[in-house]
C-alpha cells in the first residue's frame, strides 16, 4: 500500500476540514484522512493504486483551494 501525507496552508482548518469530512470516503482500494492543524489541513492518503492516489491528492488540494478563495471573497 503507498501512502502520502501532505500539510496544506488553510485560514480555517476546522471549518475546511468540517465541510469537507462528508465526502470523505473509504473504498477497496483507499483510506483517507484529514484532519485540521494551526493555520493548516493534514491530507494523508494510503492507496494500493498509485494513480487512484495521485487523483485524492489533487482533487483535496483543489477543493481546499477553492473553499480558501471563497473564504476571501465573502469574508
Amino acid at each position: 500500500m503507498f501512502e502520502f501525507t501532505m500539510k496544506i496552508p488553510c485560514r480555517r482548518p476546522a471549518l475546511v476540514v468540517k465541510s469537507l469530512e462528508p465526502d470523505i470516503k473509504r473504498d477497496k482500494y483507499s483510506v483517507i484522512s484529514l484532519r485540521p492543524g494551526k493555520g493548516y489541513v493534514t491530507l494523508r492518503v494510503r492507496s494500493e493504486k498509485v494513480g487512484h492516489m495521485k487523483a485524492i491528492v489533487n482533487t483535496y488540494i483543489s477543493l481546499v483551494q477553492t473553499l480558501e478563495e471563497i473564504e476571501k471573497k465573502v469574508g
